[in-house]
Order: structure tokens, then C-alpha cells, then sequence
């Protein structure tokens, strides 16, 4: 019973030690030496190691009773060495007198114990050549350290999973501020036009994009696009697009909506061929002289035209998306926007919003919507079908980016 007591008593003590030596390490590969360092040292054996195998791929670290000390055994022989405690899930115990043709050269004796971690995750401690050889009390201290070892581990991959979901979230915040600033942070005047716009990503960044692009001497022009998918994807495919629209709209010598969506496909056909993307695109030109409204759509919607007093007529799209086909047959098309007269230009985010149960916002309700609105001001209009995109699709999660830009006839 003394006995027993007294080595009780050294695993405490041991276990003790050894928890305050995890104390101050953060880091995976210092946690994996301080294990191997101290394992060595409690258990009074030459050298250790303590591995780690991930998806990623395996992580060693060696430790001894002296500075640099590393087992007699390369890391393949000892990783395969392993497999056998870690299939069995239980230690392996090699002795020159029980085994010999097993143990690897300059080796006398060899623990090798697996660490509970994570089903995805192995780990394990190897002790090497304890004089005398390993005891049962020995294998008990060492048992009780694996066990320590391995909550050390998990709450060093805790640690270091929060730290990559920190610096990813950081990233993706930095990322939603500057698409944000990609997007107009005002719009332009037109004269005879009340103008709306707003974007609402589904994460913190996405696909949609709208532009308004002026030039002295030339006419208004907006744009309304979607690239296919969400998340980051999207968002790089949308600025590079986003950059091409405007720069063809605001540099080409006499721009219209069909001849700049060509220049775009022509650009940017290739890098959407790569990445496997597509973009939806409407693109209008004003003439304020003329009321006139000229446009093309590259398989884009809704967008919804409603003249005073008349019906709303969904503006169908003439041509695949941005990125489908090498050459596509937009033409240029053209209406006119009188005092009171409506284009609802919105991504698919809006008409495809659902509710709780599964039912769809669909093209109707924003027909009756453009109906029942349309004597308010565009900002008015744009914010209560938002609104009630928003009411029916409660209970829902959002799972689409949702932009809408309202274009109001007014008097000149």
C-alpha cells in the first residue's frame, strides 16, 4: 500500500509538471515539444517524440534529457511504428527481450501510446530506451500523460482554429468594406430621372453590382449585373467586371449598351471560361432630350418596365449572360421614360427571395408592387419593395444577394 501510495503520489507530482510546462505554450509545434521534452524527463527514458497526424499532414517533435535529443528511429520508421497503437487503440510495448527483431537499431526499448484527440486527428507519444526497460509504473506515468497531453492538444487546435477564423473574418470584413466602396456612393443627376440604388449581400461580400457612369458630352448610363454564385468567388468575378463595364462605358469613343456589353464578353470571356462564372448584365442609356431609354440585357432579371397607366412588361433579356458564349447578339433597344413612368432593374435575389415554407417572392407580387408604389418617389418605391422582400422571406435565411436600382420619369 506504501508503495502504491508513493507512486500515486510521483504521477501527481509528475502530471503537475507537466501541466505547467503546457502552461505558456500556444502554439502547436511548441506544445508537441514540450510534451516530448517533458515525457522523457518524467518517465526518465533517452529520448521521446510526440506526433500529430492531420489531414494536412504529419507534424513530429522530438525531445530528451539533453538539448536536441531525437530517438535513434527516422520519423517514416516511427510513424509506422504507430499505426499499430493507433489502429488498436492501445499502447505498444517493445523490450529487447520480448522482440528484438522488432525494435530498430540502437533501440532497446520502445512505448509508443496513441493520444485521444480528434476522429480526424491522431496523435501519439513515443518513449525510447528507458535503462533498465519500461515497468508497469512506467507505462502508467506514461498513460497518464498521454491522457493530459491530449486535452493540451485539443485546446491548442481550438486555439489555432479561432485564430484562422479571426484573420479569415478580418479578411472578409476588409474585403465587404472595399466591394462597398466599388459601388457608387451617390448617384449621379439625371436630369428628367429619380434614381434609387441599393445592394444587400447575402454574406458579407457577393456577386451583384450596379454602376452609373458619366462623361461630359455623353449620355447617362447605369448598369445592373449578377454574377453567378455567392461568397468570394463571386465577389472577385464582380469586381473585374464591375472595373471593365465601367471603364468600356466611360473610355469607348461613342459607347451603347449593346457594343459595350460586347467589349466586356470579349474581355473577360476567357477569365469567366476558367472559373466557370457567368454574369447577368442590363445596361441602360439616357438621353434626357429625347426622354429616351435605350438598352440592351445580357440574360439579366427582373426588370420590369411600367409606363403610366398601362401594365408592367418584364424588359426580356436579348442575349446569354456575360461569359457564356464567345459572341452574343445584343442589340440595342429603346423606350421611352415619361413623368411617372418606372424601370425596376433587380437581381434574382428579390424575385427568388422565399418564405419559411419554401414559396418563392416571384415576378407578380413585384408587378403589383410597381403598380401600387408608383406614385411615390424612387427612393420610396425602392425601400418599400426591399421592405417587403425582407417581411416575406422572415423564417427564412437569406441566400442570395439582393440589389435593386429604381429609375422614376419626372419632369425636366
Amino acid at each position: 500500500m506504501t508503495a502504491d501510495l508513493i507512486e500515486r503520489q510521483d504521477q501527481l507530482l509528475a502530471l503537475y509538471d507537466l501541466a505547467r510546462s503546457f502552461r505558456s505554450q500556444l502554439g502547436l509545434d511548441a506544445v508537441l515539444g514540450t510534451l516530448a521534452r517533458e515525457a522523457a524527463r518524467l518517465v526518465g527514458t533517452a529520448a521521446a517524440s510526440a506526433l500529430l497526424l492531420t489531414p494536412a499532414g504529419p507534424v513530429v517533435a522530438h525531445g530528451g534529457a539533453r538539448p536536441g535529443t531525437a530517438p535513434p528511429i527516422d520519423d517514416t520508421t516511427m510513424l509506422g511504428l504507430f499505426e499499430v497503437p493507433r489502429a488498436d487503440r492501445r499502447e505498444l510495448l517493445l523490450q529487447a527481450g520480448d522482440l528484438p527483431d522488432l525494435l530498430p537499431p540502437g533501440v532497446a526499448s520502445l512505448l509508443c501510446l496513441p493520444i485521444d484527440v480528434r476522429d480526424d486527428i491522431a496523435a501519439g507519444l513515443v518513449l525510447v530506451n528507458k535503462p533498465g526497460g519500461f515497468a508497469s509504473p512506467d507505462v502508467k506515468l506514461a498513460q497518464a500523460i498521454a491522457e493530459q497531453a491530449g486535452r493540451q492538444i485539443e485546446i491548442t487546435l481550438l486555439h489555432e482554429e479561432n485564430l484562422r477564423q479571426a484573420r479569415f473574418r478580418a479578411e472578409l470584413d476588409l474585403a465587404a468594406r472595399i466591394q462597398i466602396r466599388l459601388l457608387p456612393q451617390r448617384v449621379p443627376p439625371a436630369r428628367g430621372l429619380d434614381v434609387y440604388a441599393r445592394s444587400h449581400p447575402a454574406l458579407q461580400v457577393g456577386g451583384d453590382f450596379y454602376d452609373f457612369i458619366t462623361r461630359p458630352g455623353h449620355s447617362w448610363m447605369f448598369t445592373v449585373g449578377d454574377v453567378a454564385g455567392k461568397g468570394m468567388s463571386a465577389a472577385l468575378m464582380m469586381s473585374r467586371i464591375h472595373a471593365v463595364i465601367h471603364n468600356a462605358a466611360k473610355f469607348m469613343p461613342a459607347p451603347t449598351p449593346a457594343t459595350v456589353l460586347r467589349r466586356v464578353n470579349e474581355d473577360l470571356y476567357d477569365d469567366f471560361t476558367e472559373v466557370g462564372l457567368f454574369a447577368t448584365t442590363f445596361l441602360g442609356q439616357y438621353e434626357p432630350e429625347s426622354r429616351t431609354l435605350r438598352f440592351a440585357n445580357a440574360g439579366h432579371a427582373p426588370v420590369i418596365h411600367r409606363a403610366v397607366g398601362r401594365e408592367p412588361v418584364l424588359l426580356e433579356a436579348d442575349g446569354t449572360a456575360i461569359g457564356v458564349l464567345p459572341f452574343a447578339p445584343w442589340a440595342d433597344r429603346a423606350l421611352v421614360l415619361a413623368p411617372g413612368d418606372l424601370v425596376v432593374a433587380a437581381s434574382d435575389g428579390l424575385s427568388e427571395a422565399s418564405d419559411a415554407a419554401g414559396a418563392m417572392f416571384g415576378h407578380e407580387r413585384l408587378f403589383r408592387l410597381t403598380v401600387e408604389l408608383a406614385d411615390l418617389p424612387a427612393r420610396a418605391i425602392g425601400e418599400a419593395i426591399l421592405a417587403a422582400v425582407e417581411q416575406f422571406a422572415v423564417g427564412a435565411t437569406s441566400d442570395d444577394d439582393r440589389t435593386l436600382v429604381v429609375i422614376k420619369g419626372v419632369p425636366a
